[in-house]
């Protein structure tokens, strides 16, 4: 189980909002962080598509691997 925060952060964030700083001002939260390294290849992978159009999932990161390129599966 995680340990609470100390009341001393916990009153430098409640001053720090109530002086009109936004919560959500540290980091963005969410969104897609991981599909921009894959469309960087894109055009590697439409062509191992295109040479094999029957070409499986599993053999296009093997493929891609090959290339020095490492993906999941599942990012595919």
């Amino acid at each position: 189980m995680g340990k609470p925060l100390s009341i001393d952060l916990r009153e430098r964030v409640v001053g720090a909002i109530s002086g009109g700083m936004s919560r959500r001002a540290a980091k963005p939260q969410g969104g897609d962080t991981r599909s921009a390294k894959t469309e960087a290849k894109a055009a590697r992978i439409w062509a191992l598509y295109e040479a094999a159009p029957d070409i499986t999932l599993a053999e296009l990161r093997a493929a891609l691997a090959d290339d020095g390129i490492a993906v999941a599966v599942s990012t595919l």
